[in-house]
């Protein structure tokens, strides 16, 4: 019959209405197990599969009948996990590619861990998970569902870019317009651990009251009550992840400021999707407006002069607020026999990692080993402590949360402003300072060597403009 659903992101929820449909269910299905059975009608509690509605939802959304078509959609799950391992995917022949497309659609609908990106510049279909058997999994299910050898490539785990400076500690970034008629004026600093958990939890968001979100910021987090009621926006704008960076408006008494509010928005965005080490996305970063000086004449102040000029200051910001690269971590569990703690201790050890407990049980014969390591060593961890311990060990993974990668980014006074790689001396002059360049610095130029950017980190002064 007919159904009308309120379609729910990734990240909505809350009684956030994201859009209200209708379209006709033709059939109901009951999940008995693997196999679905065809039934009229299906009682409360029963799980059910409905036919002709998906192409309606992203992944959730609240299904009703039409008597309800003005129902609020239920707050979407929310999971403890992050798509932060990433694979390429591909078939043998080119033809079975849409084939391909439509499973991995259909999979990123039905596993709520699972991310289906296609990247419009390489044309790879890019699958990301939660961690290394996920993705296993995943790959298995495509194979299964199209009948095809589904074949993947190495995996690549996706990091973040956040800052440490105090709010006011860092300087303040000038970007001017092309014309040289407008200038804004942009910092940053860091947000406190506590924060940036409630905005990852959902706990503080875009859709909450902004009286209420201002008093939770000033009572809670010491802002300035003036500013936490001039935020501006929330990002990025992924409907897979959380927005953990906040824009907020610091100017006094700024004439046209409004007029081009939408074009720094639009900048901080696109700074919050591409951050300026690695164009990877920022996270737990406040970006201040802090001045701004605009053209009286609107064709003057447009977003083709003002979102280049703020997205420069930004990146400028970033940079000269102590910068962090930001890496994945793993809790491992492992359940061990006592005599092979040793073994356990210096694998973990070998691959950045730390033991944080260790549980004795049976008597004193068996382990619990609770350890954190990074998701990017953590590849081949389980092989590993089974061959050290002649399979005695048995080790789980789940995502633990974002550490720093130990440190100082080291940044190349020769590189460019991020660009595309161009054979210039930056890339030779980071090459040749790879051997003693910390473990971060490393990290950044594999990351960007990988994406095709110069080795080198271009510094603050590539980015902003002076007087």
């Amino acid at each position: 019959g007919e159904a009308a659903g309120g379609a729910g992101g990734a990240g909505g929820g809350g009684g956030a209405r994201k859009g209200a449909y209708t379209a006709t269910a033709t059939r109901v299905m009951a999940m008995m197990g693997s196999a679905s059975i065809s039934v009229g009608e299906a009682g409360a509690g029963s799980v059910v599969s409905l036919t002709g509605v998906d192409a309606l939802m992203d992944k959730t959304g609240t299904v009703t009948d039409g008597s309800h078509a003005g129902a609020f959609p239920i707050r979407t799950m929310s999971f403890a996990v992050s798509p932060v391992v990433r694979v390429a995917v591909t078939v043998a022949r080119p033809e079975q590619l849409p084939k391909l497309h439509d499973a991995m659609v259909a999979l990123a609908k039905t596993d709520p861990g699972v991310v289906y990106e296609h990247d419009r510049e390489t044309h790879e279909h890019v699958l990301a998970g939660a961690g290394e058997l996920h993705l296993e999994v995943a790959i298995k299910k495509l194979s299964d569902m199209t009948g095809l050898a589904v074949r993947a490539s190495d995996p690549v785990v996706a990091h973040r870019e956040s800052v440490s400076a105090a709010e006011g500690a860092a300087p303040v970034c000038l970007g001017k317009s092309t014309n040289k008629k407008n200038r804004i004026y942009v910092s940053a600093s860091a947000l406190d651990d506590a924060l940036v958990r409630k905005l990852e939890d959902g706990e503080v968001g875009p859709l909450d009251d902004a009286v209420t979100r201002a008093r939770v910021l000033a009572t809670e987090h010491g802002w300035d009550a003036g500013e936490a009621r001039k935020i501006w926006a929330f990002g990025p704008e992924d409907a897979h992840i959380a927005p953990t960076n906040l824009l907020v408006d610091c100017t006094h008494g700024v004439q046209n400021i409004n007029a081009i509010k939408d074009s720094i928005v639009a900048a901080f965005m696109q700074v919050c999707a591409e951050g300026p080490l690695a164009g990877e996305q920022l996270r737990g970063v406040r970006i201040e407006v802090r001045d701004a000086m605009t053209h009286n004449d609107a064709a003057h102040r447009g977003a083709n002069q003002v979102i280049p000029a703020a997205s420069r200051a930004m990146k400028a910001a970033v940079l000269s607020a102590e910068p962090r690269f930001v890496e994945p971590m793993f809790q491992v569990d492992v359940q061990c026999d006592a005599d092979d703690m040793g073994a356990v201790y210096s694998g973990v050890a070998a691959r950045r990692g730390a033991v944080a407990t260790t549980d004795v049980s049976d008597g004193g014969r068996k382990l619990n080993i609770s350890a954190h390591v990074p998701v990017m060593t953590s590849f081949g961890l389980d092989g590993q402590l089974r061959g050290a311990t002649a399979g005695r060990a048995f080790m789980s993974c789940r995502f633990h949360g974002w550490s720093d990668v130990p440190g100082d980014v080291e940044f190349d006074e020769t590189a460019g402003g991020g660009g595309k790689r161009g054979g210039g001396k930056g890339g030779a002059a980071a090459a040749k300072k790879a051997t003693d360049a910390s473990l971060a610095t490393t990290v950044i130029g594999e990351v960007r060597a990988r994406k095709g950017l110069d080795a080198g980190v271009p510094p603050a002064s590539a980015f902003y403009d002076v007087l």
